[in-house]
C-alpha cells in the first residue's frame, strides 16, 4: 500500500518534484507530465499544467519539516529518483537535487549510491549494482557477487530439464480463463521458451516475471517491459527502486544495455503510465515474487479470480503500453 500523505505533504512533494526538474532549465512537457501524472495516480490530486507551475518549491532544508515519517520519506525519495531521467537522458544536475533531498530525509537505500556513482561517470559499477539488487530481490536472499548473472539467468544451455519443460507443455491444454492457460498462450503469443529448454530463462526468474505480465496485463514491448517491472516494483516491496524501476527506465528509456539476455532503446517511458503502473502494483495483495507464492499451486485457478483477490484493478486501455511515446515532449513556453 502507499503511505497516506497529508496536504501538506502532498504539496511539498510535487514541490520538490517541480524544484528537481527545475534543476537545469525550464521544466518540459514530459517534466510536467511526470508531476501532474504522480498527483493524479500517486497522490490523488487532480492537477494540471498551470497548477504545477503555482506549486510552491521548498529547499532539502525545509523537506524534513513536512515529510516527518520514514515511510513517507523513503516513498517521496523513490518518486524523486525517476526525475533525472524522464527526458532520455541522465541529468547529472537533477541526480544532484534528488541526493540533496535524500540527504536531507536521510534516506540512504541502494538506489542513492547508484544515483550518486552514476552522475560520477561509474556506469560499470552502476549496472553490477543494479543487476546485483534486482537478483537479490527475485530471488528473496543477498546476491553472491561471484554468481555470474548471464550463467545464472540461463542455465538449461548444454543441461536441458525435459521433464519441467514437459511440465509447462502440459498448461496448454488447460481450460481457457485458467491462470495456467493464459500463461500458455502468452508464450505461444510472444515466442518464448518453457523453462527446461535450452536457451529458457531460469524458472525463478521467468516465471514470476511472466506471471506478473499476465495478471498486470503488461506486454512486452519496452514499454510494457517498464511497465511490468514498474508494477512489480511496488507489488512486492523489495529494493523497488535499485532492483527494479531505475533499471528498466535505464534500459528502455536511457538505452543503456545491461547484460546479454536483456536488450535496449530509448524513448519507452510515458511518465502517466508510469505512475498508473506504480499504483496498480502498490494496490496489488498478490506477489508473484514472494517467497510463499507457488505458480503451479494457482494454475488451474481462473485468472479473472486470481485478479479480483489480489487487487489486481483492472488495465485501462488509455495507459496500457502501446509502443508510442508522444512526439511533443518540447519546453513548456
Amino acid at each position: 500500500m502507499l503511505p497516506r500523505l497529508s496536504a501538506d505533504q502532498r504539496e511539498t512533494l510535487l514541490g520538490a518534484m517541480l524544484a528537481v526538474v527545475g534543476a537545469t532549465g525550464r521544466p518540459t512537457a514530459i517534466d510536467h507530465a511526470a508531476i501532474t501524472g504522480a498527483a493524479r495516480h500517486v497522490l490523488d490530486l487532480d492537477i494540471d499544467d498551470r497548477d504545477v507551475e503555482a506549486l510552491p518549491t521548498r529547499s532539502p532544508a525545509q523537506h524534513p519539516a513536512a515529510i516527518d515519517s520514514i515511510g513517507v520519506a523513503h516513498f517521496a525519495g523513490g518518486v524523486l529518483a525517476v526525475l533525472p531521467f524522464v527526458d532520455g537522458t541522465v541529468d547529472d544536475g537533477r541526480i544532484e537535487r534528488v541526493l540533496e533531498y535524500t540527504a536531507a530525509l536521510g534516506v540512504d537505500d541502494p538506489y542513492v549510491r547508484e544515483l550518486a556513482e552514476l552522475a560520477a561517470g561509474h556506469l560499470a559499477w552502476v549496472i553490477a549494482d543494479m543487476s546485483r539488487q534486482n537478483l537479490a530481490s527475485i530471488t528473496n536472499h543477498p546476491w553472491n557477487e561471484d554468481i555470474d548473472v548471464d550463467a545464472w539467468l540461463l542455465p538449461y544451455r548444454g543441461r536441458e530439464d525435459q521433464e519441467l519443460a514437459a511440465r509447462y507443455e502440459m498448461l496448454g491444454a488447460l481450460p481457457a480463463g485458467t491462470l495456467g492457460r493464459t500463461f500458455a498462450d502468452f508464450y505461444a503469443t510472444n515466442g518464448f521458451i518453457y523453462p527446461g529448454n535450452a536457451g529458457a530463462l531460469r524458472e525463478q526468474f521467468g516465471t514470476p516475471h511472466d506471471s506478473t505480465h499476465v495478471l498486470s496485463g503488461c506486454d512486452t514491448t519496452p514499454q510494457g517491459e517498464l511497465l511490468v517491472s514498474t508494477f512489480t516494483s511496488t507489488m512486492h516491496h523489495d529494493r523497488p527502486i535499485a532492483g527494479h524501476v531505475l533499471p528498466v527506465i535505464l534500459s528502455w528509456h536511457v538505452g543503456i544495455t545491461f547484460n546479454d539476455v536483456a536488450s535496449s532503446t530509448t524513448g519507452a517511458l510515458d511518465p502517466e503510465k508510469l505512475w498508473v503502473a506504480w499504483r496498480r502494483g502498490a494496490d496489488a495483495t498478490i506477489d508473484t515474487f514472494a517467497p510463499d507464492w507457488d505458480f503451479w499451486d494457482h494454475v488451474e485457478r481462473p485468472i479473472a479470480a486470481l485478479r479480483t483477490e489480489g487487487r489486481v484493478a483492472p488495465l485501462d486501455a488509455r495507459f496500457a503500453a502501446d509502443w508510442h511515446t508522444p512526439d511533443h515532449w518540447v519546453p513548456i513556453a
